[in-house]
């Protein structure tokens, strides 16, 4: 707008001098500068492009008709229909993207938990029961986001010394930049088993229960008393069977054992404890 009114005012004081006259209190006023006559174009831009109505009229028959008709719908055409169009555009657009924007925003508002990130639909779809928080209570009561903002000046405020396991963590997670709040959960969803630990867990309970066997069993070979216990078994065994060796041709002890042998095949708990001993002997015959 500044460059264009400059351009006519430079223009036309060159070549149309007398056409940038004005008439106030009955008085003829003449712009001879430069400036004056930017002054007089920026001030007429209300006009929205008919210049010909603030500048003195052209006769027909004049030598300026030609040139003031060109000068005139040129500005006509650049200021009234380009520049203000352009202008009106920019403006319509940059409206309606405010509404969109703010129309998103009010949405997420309504939708989104704060804290978590929860969708309302998502948490509808997890179906809880009768009685269990709504979508608003979860997001202004479960995740309050002044709770959250109290608990982080709480912390603050506290003494590093007599912070408790949870402040800890939480206070470290923090001043790491490292998030410690909720992810899409909350602690109705995890009562009912939605979401959370112990859902991802279930379906993985024998393997985990399976490990940590093995890493009972791994960790009691490491254990001193355990080892003491080991190599007491050993020796026992050793001893049983330098017995049974040095006894092999005596028929009582053959009788024994026989005897023994149908015993267990008679008696289905006793195999399962006899397969228990072996097992634990095999274990530990290293």
């Amino acid at each position: 707008l500044i460059a264009t009114a400059l351009t006519y005012a430079s223009f036309g004081l060159e070549y149309f001098p007398e056409a940038f006259t004005t008439t106030y209190d009955g008085n003829t006023v003449t712009f001879d500068t430069v400036l004056s006559c930017f002054w007089f174009v920026f001030y007429n831009y209300s006009a929205r492009g008919n210049l010909k109505s603030v500048l003195a009229k052209a006769e027909p028959k004049s030598a300026d008709w030609l040139p003031r008709l060109f000068f005139d719908t040129v500005f006509f055409i650049w200021v009234g229909i380009i520049l203000f169009t352009t202008i009106t555009a920019l403006l319509v657009d940059a409206l309606g993207k405010a509404r969109v924007d703010q129309a998103k925003r009010d949405y997420e508002i309504r939708n989104v938990c704060f804290i978590c990130g929860m969708k309302r639909t998502d948490y509808d779809d997890y179906g809880l029961k009768r009685g269990a928080p709504s979508y608003d209570d979860h997001c202004n009561k479960d995740h309050d986001p002044w709770v959250y903002i109290s608990y982080v000046a709480y912390l603050n405020a506290k003494p590093h010394n007599k912070y408790s396991g949870i402040e800890t963590f939480v206070k470290s997670q923090m001043d790491k930049g490292e998030t410690w709040v909720p992810s899409k959960t909350s602690v109705a969803l995890e009562a009912e088993g939605k979401t959370g630990p112990e859902k991802s867990s279930k379906p993985n309970s024998d393997v985990s229960s399976k490990d940590h066997n093995e890493s009972g069993s791994s960790s009691s070979d490491h254990d001193p008393s355990s080892s003491s216990s080991n190599n007491s078994l050993k020796q026992e065994v050793k001893e049983m069977r330098e017995m049974i060796k040095s006894n092999s041709n005596n028929s009582s002890l053959k009788q024994e054992v026989k005897e023994m042998r149908e015993m267990i095949q008679s008696n289905s708990n006793l195999k399962e404890d006899i397969k228990e001993i072996r097992d634990l002997i095999k274990s530990n015959s290293t």
